[in-house]
């Protein structure tokens, strides 16, 4: 589709950061043009005794000619590109409306506005990073005490543990966990998030759900029908003792494969804790004791 400026020449390359492409119509005539008439002889195909006889027209050159389009002044309509059927007659004018692009430069006032949501936009995808960031330093690289310590203050003080409980529960949800094995989850597990339905997870997403924790083994859009527990392929238990640490679980698939330095309770939360050598471990310490060192016999680190 033909793109014009507003002077109606063509636009090869429009800087959209400049300007925006609109819709426009105009009225427009097709007209048939001849070039050279149509030549042909009378052919006699039948004679009667009476003297009558049948004729018919054999055309020896066809006519030729061209459609030309014209504005409502008359004019002829440049760089038109529509389509003119075939199947119009050429003995009259055609009326259409002639559909293209028209590119129209902001304003001033238009750029200084764009330009403000650009950089809103900008200041926003950095507070979103330096949120990101924080929650990994936060949850994963050791700073959780501190807020377990803010919480405890306040619930001394009769102040807002379960607001402090919703903020990091909500900052749980922004964070991008696909990487970060259960252990390392599991350290942070009274700020998982309720599952609720109708609500984009992202991979490895952690939850609670009727008092359990669960993580997603895939991305997903929540539904009502499916909550975790009913379907293995949504979402995986991962069951942690009091000691914080997870009960080993039978490997379904890569997504709950134990990672290596990975600790876990065998073989239930009463068992000795072992310590997986390898990355995506998917079997216990009896089927592969290789793959496994033994940090307690009694049931703590």
């Amino acid at each position: 589709m033909v793109i014009l400026d507003e002077d109606g020449n063509p636009v090869a390359d429009p800087d959209l950061s400049l300007g925006r492409l609109v819709g426009d119509t105009v009225p427009v005539t097709h007209r048939w043009v001849t070039d050279s008439e149509e030549e042909g002889h009378w052919e006699t195909i039948a004679e009667y005794e009476n003297g009558g006889m049948d004729v018919e027209w054999v055309v020896d050159s066809p006519e030729t000619g061209h459609w030309e389009t014209v504005g409502a002044d008359g004019g002829p309509v440049e760089h038109f590109d529509g389509i003119i059927p075939d199947d119009l007659t050429h003995e009259e004018e055609h009326a259409d409306l002639w559909t293209f692009q028209r590119y129209v430069p902001y304003t001033e006032e238009e750029l200084e506005e764009r330009e403000k949501r650009r950089q809103e936009a900008e200041a926003e995808a950095g507070r979103k990073r330096a949120i990101d960031e924080g929650c990994q330093a936060f949850f994963i690289d050791g700073g959780k005490t501190k807020m377990e310590q803010d919480i405890e203050d306040a619930a001394t003080s009769g102040g807002t543990d379960p607001q402090l409980q919703a903020i990091a529960r909500m900052q749980v949800m922004t964070m991008d966990l696909e990487a970060q094995p259960s252990s390392a989850v599991a350290e942070f597990r009274d700020y998982w998030p309720e599952w609720q339905p109708d609500t984009a997870y992202g991979f490895q997403q952690p939850l609670q759900y009727d008092g359990s924790y669960f993580r997603t083994s895939q991305a997903l859009t929540s539904s009502p029908t499916y909550p975790p527990g009913s379907s293995e392929s949504l979402y995986y238990e991962v069951e942690i003792a009091p000691d914080g640490v997870i009960v080993y679980r039978t490997c379904h698939g890569s997504y709950d494969a134990v990672q290596k330095g990975e600790t876990r309770h065998y073989p239930d939360a009463d068992g000795p804790i072992y310590r997986s050598k390898v990355d995506n471990n998917a079997y216990s310490p009896d089927v592969v004791p290789a793959n496994w060192e033994l940090v307690s016999d009694a049931g703590t680190e």
